[in-house]
């Protein structure tokens, strides 16, 4: 919804226009209060949408139902994780610890 600019707020040189009398006074002043109801449900809707919006941006495979493809580039899996060096399994030097049977 886009606000409706009124000629009664502006003349040509974009500078505010006085209202002469107490009728054009209350034009002007309609005409601001249509102009804020239209910016308040304007900014409401918006507010909706970026709440939505935000919403949005924390769903992934992970907490929804969105199949892994979808992620996007930024969430590597396990595969594309650099190796550290170490071999798979119980490292040299680590004691095991062995239950009684």
């Amino acid at each position: 919804m886009q606000p409706v600019q009124d000629d009664a707020l502006q003349g040509p040189s974009a500078e505010p226009v006085r209202p002469a009398t107490v009728a054009q006074c209350h034009e002007v002043i309609d005409a601001l209060m249509q102009l804020v109801r239209q910016l308040q449900q304007q900014l409401a809707d918006q507010q909706q949408q970026i709440a939505w919006l935000q919403e949005r941006v924390k769903l992934d495979s992970k907490t929804s139902s969105k199949p892994p493809s979808s992620d996007g580039p930024a969430s590597g899996n396990r595969a594309q994780r650099r190796a550290s060096g170490r071999k798979r399994g119980a490292q040299k030097g680590h004691a095991v610890k062995r239950h009684p049977d």
